[in-house]
């Protein structure tokens, strides 16, 4: 019926050949090449679309959708697949567009995500973001309402995490306005670290939950809660961190259990002799050129001791400060520092400031010390005291001084 518009059955194929504007005099946003085929029939209040498929770039989608009039912008409900959508392959070929003088730092126009609202059940492939980090086997429900992206019971692989997302995005086409609460396990962390573009040392296998806020580029993280390690050690973390690339605003309370000290040596970047088993607690923060532990409660054998140690990033080695407290430091279970043949002065992992108090010391001979305080630096392998004060047998001393090859 051509008078009424309706009882509509046709065949339909689009396409444009060059970068082009949805509105008129040019006013639109602009928009990729593409070729797209569908078959069109009238549904109630609007038109349905079986057999459609859009090709943009490389990326090629099929959906069957449902399309009806919805306030000033169209409405699309349906199903869709893509074995592939490459967001960088949409951004305007640099020799088809005149960029503005000043404006080629501002983040991509994303005028084009607000041409229509959708609610669609989606299956992805691949999902490839500007700048190569993608998605894997993406799918779940999507809306996109005013040009912001909501997940529905989303499920992708990234960063070799499996993970469950749901929540928002302000501005898909930056990644910027991120609000989305996310669920992941996965084999190991350092892998999904890297995805956001921070370098962390191998720790193995987790799982947990946070929501990720702001940007892929200025990523925070809220309301934490992770477990991940391996064999002979693990930790669980909660908390948050404010700007995770730049390794800012640190705020995290850990626990870890550690039976393997020289695995645990390996993911602090340090050499490890073999030591008994060891438990702590401690708030993690950062600090100036590292981290800090701060409210740190240790348990190793007999040994408990509690305090803060704050670690620094430096040259020719880092730099460890302390200043520890307990009632046992007992010695004799720790094995004495060996140096292999070729290898290097283990006394040369890390330079060290302690300020100590200890009520009882027990030497690697089982002879006992205590109570036992005062300054211990250990700086290019050679060893100082400061104001050191050592009680044993009823007699107390203080020793000061430098040991050149302790």
């Amino acid at each position: 019926n051509l008078r009424a518009t309706s009882g509509i059955d046709l065949k339909v194929a689009a396409s444009a050949t060059r970068w082009w504007r949805f509105g008129t005099a040019g006013s639109g946003p602009r928009l990729p090449p593409f070729r797209a085929s569908a078959r069109l029939r009238d549904a109630q209040q609007g038109y349905r679309l079986d057999d459609l498929e859009l090709k943009v770039a490389d990326n090629i989608v099929k959906a069957s959708l449902q399309v009806v009039r919805s306030g000033l912008r169209l409405r699309i409900t349906g199903k869709a697949a893509a074995p592939l959508i490459d967001l960088a392959r949409l951004a305007p070929d640099a020799g088809t567009t005149t960029v503005p003088r000043g404006a080629a730092a501002s983040p991509r126009a994303a005028g084009h995500w607000k041409l229509v609202d959708m609610d669609l059940d989606l299956n992805i492939g691949r999902l490839v973001f500007p700048g190569g980090r993608e998605l894997r086997s993406g799918s779940g429900r999507i809306a996109l309402e005013d040009g912001r992206l909501h997940a529905k019971g989303l499920q992708a692989m990234f960063g070799g995490a499996k993970a469950m997302l749901e929540g928002s995005v302000a501005d898909p086409q930056n990644l910027a306005g991120l609000d989305v609460g996310v669920a992941v396990q996965g084999g190991e962390l350092a892998e999904l670290f890297n995805f956001f573009g921070v370098s962390i040392r191998q720790v193995g296998t987790y799982q947990g939950r946070a929501r990720m806020q702001g940007s892929l580029d200025a990523l925070r993280l809220t309301a934490i809660d992770l477990q991940a390690g391996r064999p002979g050690q693990s930790m669980h973390v909660t908390g948050q961190i404010e700007d995770v690339a730049g390794r800012r605003g640190i705020q995290l309370a850990m626990t870890a259990s550690i039976s393997n000290s020289t695995a645990a040596g390996v993911l602090l970047g340090i050499e490890l002799p073999r030591l008994p088993s060891l438990r702590a607690t401690a708030r993690l923060i950062d600090a100036p050129g590292g981290y800090a532990f701060e409210d740190l409660k240790l348990s190793m054998g007999r040994t408990s001791i509690q305090g803060r140690i704050a670690h620094a990033r430096g040259e020719p080695r880092p730099r460890i400060t302390a200043d520890l407290s307990g009632p046992l430091v007992d010695l004799s279970e720790w094995p004495r520092p060996q140096r292999k043949p070729g290898g290097t002065n283990p006394l040369l992992a890390a330079d060290v400031e302690a300020n100590l108090r200890f009520d009882r010391v027990v030497l690697p001979g089982r002879r006992a010390l205590g109570p036992v305080s005062g300054g211990v630096r250990l700086e290019a392998g050679a060893l100082e005291f400061k104001q050191f004060t050592v009680a044993v047998e009823g007699a107390s001393a203080t020793v000061e001084g430098k040991i050149g090859d302790p």
